[in-house]
């Protein structure tokens, strides 16, 4: 056989054996790895049998503890119980124990009370007896002895009482005369003042004829332009190197004075220059005038008086009464008003602060027609003095009666008529105003031009009528009405803003206080918070017509006005009933208004209502912004804001936000009033909240008895109005009718008793 088929053969051979092999070994490896395979997985499972019996019995642990933690708190709770029902158990038998000992007081005082009866009855006849007797004895029955006996003592009253009477009338009018003439005497022994006469025309010198010329100018127009300007005359006569300036007003014939004394130093003279210096100097007067109000003040002693007081007792320096300076007369009187009322015990500073006064009304006499006592007690009344200076004021001529021992003091019975017509008083003329001296008359022919119409302040009449004692009031009424035509006030409108109206106390409160605070006050609007009026809590068509009827203007409001449904429709009237404006535009109602006044001036009212803490409205920022920008016609210039809100920080945002665009932002809903009442520094008025009017021992008008319990207890209670006085909260703000300024801002706060 060939080789070549041997090795074929045998390489087969060990090829197959290999294969034989291989499988074999093959397999044994498989069989090692199936069994180790298996080995592994046997253990896993015995290792998570094991793992399962530790969860198993970790849960029946749990399931153990929580039902022993749930037995040991029904044991407690079941405890717990038992114990309370011991306690109640025990009350109750002490509550028994407690009655049963009532009853039998009881039946013990109604036993006592039938022994007092018994007793009482007994008592009765036992006086019925004695009076019988006494009857008997005395021959008098009970009546004509009780009459006999009170007529013998009324008799001898009577005879006493008129011995102490006479007996001390009689010392009275001995000690009196003699310690009255020792005070008068003394004080005006302290008191001695110089006296000049001021003449009522004023004389300016010119330092050539020429200058005479120029100020007529061509045709007269510069001396035109001049008694146009000044509202005085300007008499030019032949005598040398003088003009005469005549007027019944001191002021402007001051102010004339010193614009010719300027003019004339200038020498520039013509109608723009005239009209330019003539403002000028009545600046520089307004200056003098204020100091010399202060002066006099300062010198008498009276601080705290109102700057327009200030003002007008300054004019006082440029006004003459029977040749003497009325502004010296007046600080000469306060110096004898208060040592008359040192003597006599009398208020020493109510004194003096009358005496100072008395004559105020001269400063404008002039222009208001009336007594000038009258007037000055009108305008000192105005300006918030007390009642008592205000009647010493209008009682010192006798115009109506003296209420107090002030009065006497500071009037003309005790100081003023120390000034009795000294040597050269002057007399009345007819034609020309009391007081006055008599204009000189320097010859015949003068030059003198009258401007076309009626000059200003220059209307001749007659002396000022004396009015009976019963035509004081009429006199008084019409003082007032002029004077807001002549002060700073003239252009002015006073508003009262009252704070929320709180249920029928605050009512009753606004129904009492509101006509006398309108007359005191000189009140041309009045605005109220009206959320409150129902029982504390929103506002009825039926009492919004019941505010109305006490004299309200306009109603604002706020969150509340909802609260009460049958206020919807009457909101969609024309009744002057506000919401806030901020809420959305197809509510009910609106925001504002304008409110005509008798007198045909207008002012806005506007309602708006904050945010923070508050319903979430639009912003009443920009709602403020719309009103004023997209307004059919413009508002008029005084507008008087309620902005009801909870932060104070929101309402002081606000006030400063409209400041000079609205006459007063004042703050509602906190019903505290607040101490920040002040002019913002472009003119709008403000203060964070006017305060209540509600029951003043109330927690913000609610009783405390109903408002305790939410804050003790956190339970809810039913809120009932207070009771008791009434504190009536509110503003007074005046504003300056043509620009909207407001003027000032005074905070009012009246308590009311109510029934």
């Amino acid at each position: 056989m060939p080789e070549s088929v041997l090795v074929l053969i045998v390489a087969v051979v060990a090829a197959a054996v290999g294969a034989v092999l291989g499988y074999a070994a093959r397999r044994l490896w498989a069989a090692s790895r199936v069994k180790h395979a298996e080995s592994y997985a046997e253990r896993i499972i015995a290792e998570a049998r094991a793992k399962q019996k530790e969860i198993v019995l970790e849960g029946k642990d749990s399931v153990l503890q929580q039902q022993r933690a749930s037995e040991d708190e029904a044991r407690e709770k079941r405890t717990d119980l038992q114990r309370q029902e011991r306690l109640l158990l025990d009350r109750s038998e002490s509550l028994d124990r407690k009655l049963e000992a009532l009853e039998r007081r009881e039946a013990a005082a109604e036993e006592r009370l039938t022994e007092l009866e018994n007793e009482r009855g007994q008592i009765g006849e036992l006086r019925q007896q004695q009076l019988t007797a006494l009857e008997r004895v005395s021959g008098l029955s009970v009546i004509e002895a009780r009459e006999s006996l009170i007529q013998q003592i009324v008799d001898e009253a009577e005879a006493e009482a008129q011995h102490r009477v006479r007996e001390i009338e009689r010392r009275a009018t001995e000690e009196g005369d003699e310690r009255a003439r020792r005070v008068l005497t003394t004080i005006m022994q302290r008191i001695a003042a110089d006296h000049t006469s001021e003449a009522t025309v004023t004389v300016v010198s010119l330092p050539s004829e020429e200058m005479k010329g120029r100020i007529i100018g061509r045709e007269g127009r510069n001396i035109r332009a001049l008694e146009q300007a000044t509202g005085v005359d300007l008499i030019i006569d032949d005598t040398p190197e003088a003009v005469v300036l005549s007027g019944f007003d001191p002021v402007r014939r001051e102010v004339a004075r010193m614009a010719l004394t300027k003019l004339i130093s200038d020498g520039r003279i013509h109608p723009g220059r005239i009209e330019e210096t003539v403002a000028k100097c009545r600046a520089e007067i307004e200056i003098v005038m204020r100091q010399a109000g202060e002066q006099a003040a300062y010198d008498a002693g009276v601080p705290g008086l109102h700057p327009e007081l200030i003002k007008l007792l300054g004019r006082l320096k440029y006004r003459t009464s029977y040749g003497q300076n009325v502004l010296n007369h007046s600080i000469e009187t306060a110096h004898l008003s208060s040592m008359l009322a040192a003597e006599i015990g009398a208020n020493i500073n109510e004194s003096k602060k009358g005496g100072l006064l008395h004559d105020i009304g001269k400063a404008v006499d002039h222009e208001v027609e009336g007594p000038h006592a009258l007037i000055g007690g009108d305008i000192a009344q105005r300006y918030g003095v007390s009642a008592v200076v205000c009647n010493a004021i209008a009682a010192h001529h006798q115009e109506v009666e003296q209420g107090s021992i002030e009065a006497t003091v500071a009037g003309r019975p005790a100081a003023d008529r120390r000034e009795l017509p000294r040597r050269g008083a002057l007399v009345r003329h007819p034609g020309r105003p009391r007081d006055s001296d008599p204009g000189p008359t320097r010859g015949d022919r003068r030059y003198r031009l009258q401007p076309a119409g009626a000059r200003r302040g220059q209307e001749d009449r007659g002396a000022a009528p004396v009015p009976r004692a019963d035509q004081g009031d009429r006199y008084s009424r019409d003082a007032r009405g002029r004077l807001r035509q002549m002060t700073n006030r003239a252009d002015a409108v006073r508003s009262l803003l009252i704070g929320d109206i709180i249920g029928k106390p605050g009512r009753t409160a606004v129904r009492h206080a509101l006509p006398e605070l309108r007359s005191e006050l000189d009140i041309d609007l009045v605005v109220a918070n009206g959320e409150n009026v129902a029982a504390g809590m929103g506002l009825t068509p039926a009492l919004a017509e019941e505010l109305l009827e006490m004299g309200i203007d306009v109603i604002t409001s706020g969150n509340h006005i909802w609260d009460k449904r049958e206020i919807y429709a009457y909101l969609e009237g024309d009744r002057p009933v506000l919401r806030p404006l901020n809420y959305p535009g197809d509510s009910p109602g609106r925001g504002w208004l304008v409110h005509h006044l008798p007198d045909g001036g207008e002012v806005a009212v506007i309602n708006l209502m904050g945010r923070v803490y508050m319903n979430q409205l639009d912003s009443p920022f920009a709602a403020a912004d719309a009103l004023f920008d997209q307004a059919a016609e413009p508002l008029p210039p005084v507008r008087l804001v309620d902005f009801h809100c909870e932060i104070t920080s929101e309402k002081n945002a606000m006030g400063w936000y409209l400041d000079g665009r609205v006459s007063a932002v004042v703050g509602t809903h906190t019903h505290v009033p607040t101490a920040d009442a002040r002019v913002l520094p472009k003119g709008t008025a403000y203060i964070s909240d006017l305060g209540m009017t509600g029951p003043r021992d109330s927690i913000i008008g609610f009783s405390v008895e109903t408002v305790l319990p939410r804050f003790l207890r956190h339970l809810p209670t039913r809120l009932e109005v207070g009771e008791g006085p009434v504190m009536l909260n509110a503003v007074v703000v005046e504003a300056d009718r043509t620009i909207g300024r407001a003027n000032s801002i005074e905070q009012v706060q009246r308590l009311v008793e109510v029934d």
